[in-house]
């Protein structure tokens, strides 16, 4: 008997994804849209490719509502729905864009709308926040930190521990998605790659968060972040061990905490 088979998820094109970016501008007014207007984009076009990646349901994750985004759960979920791709796979823009534009589409519109922004007024003025949150465009590091899918997937390889039972934990997210400031001053930087660091940092915040004391002002996480790029440049962050980083950032975390 046959096994049954599974679809397989798309990616984009190279020649697709470069016309989406070429024509962002024009197409500006179609990302008001609550239609997945991407297929009707590339109407009769050869526009996608089948990876190697099982297809992921439209419902995997969580919608935004007024209360809350729910940027931690669906880390998770997607971290977990695709555990399995390698690194190069998770760097694909081909990957995150497909995403953002077909099946994820009706929750970037809820958690990235570009009408709801400030700046819907002067649509033009919306080509950067587009750029960011729905491509991957420019410095790839920082772009999949931005991008609205991408940066959820890292969070979750980031912050991923196993409890004793094996089982996976994502407690060090919960400090990263506290607020927006928090996520964007240490994802977005070198160090984020480097899990000893991470894992280390998000360590000190966790239990500041657990004592009732989170640490999400945004000037005190900044001046942590930019503390932590200077000691990179003085120090090596590698060689250190779990035991030194701990101690090391807590306390200039209390520093900053007094200050």
């Amino acid at each position: 008997m046959r096994g049954i088979k599974m679809d397989k998820l798309l990616i984009l094109r190279d020649h697709s994804l470069n016309e989406l970016q070429d024509r962002l501008s024009e197409n500006i007014p179609s990302y008001k849209s609550e239609e997945i207007w991407a297929i009707n984009f590339f109407k009769n076009q050869n526009w996608t490719v089948e990876s190697k990646l099982l297809n992921l349901p439209d419902n995997l994750l969580k919608m935004p509502d007024e209360k809350n985004d729910y940027d931690l759960e669906n880390s998770k979920r997607l971290f977990q729905a695709l555990s399995t791709i390698t690194l190069s796979q998770a760097s694909d823009p081909r990957l995150w864009t497909y995403l953002t534009h077909v099946i994820f589409w009706k929750y970037m519109r809820k958690r990235w709308p570009i009408d709801k922004s400030p700046k819907a007024e002067d649509l033009s003025k919306a080509i950067g926040p587009l750029r960011d949150r729905y491509f991957l465009i420019g410095d790839r590091s920082r772009g999949l930190m931005r991008n609205g899918l991408a940066r959820l997937w890292w969070a979750g390889h980031t912050c991923q521990t196993f409890d004793e039972d094996g089982q996976n934990n994502f407690d060090l997210a919960i400090p990263l998605f506290l607020k927006q400031d928090v996520f964007s001053s240490f994802m977005e930087r070198a160090y984020s790659k480097n899990k000893a660091v991470m894992k280390a940092l998000l360590s000190v915040l966790l239990k500041k968060y657990q004592e009732g004391a989170p640490f999400d002002d945004r000037n005190k996480v900044r001046a942590l972040a930019k503390y932590l790029v200077m000691i990179g440049g003085v120090t090596i962050l590698d060689a250190m061990d779990r035991d030194q980083l701990l101690k090391l950032i807590e306390t200039q975390v209390n520093k900053l905490i007094a200050s």
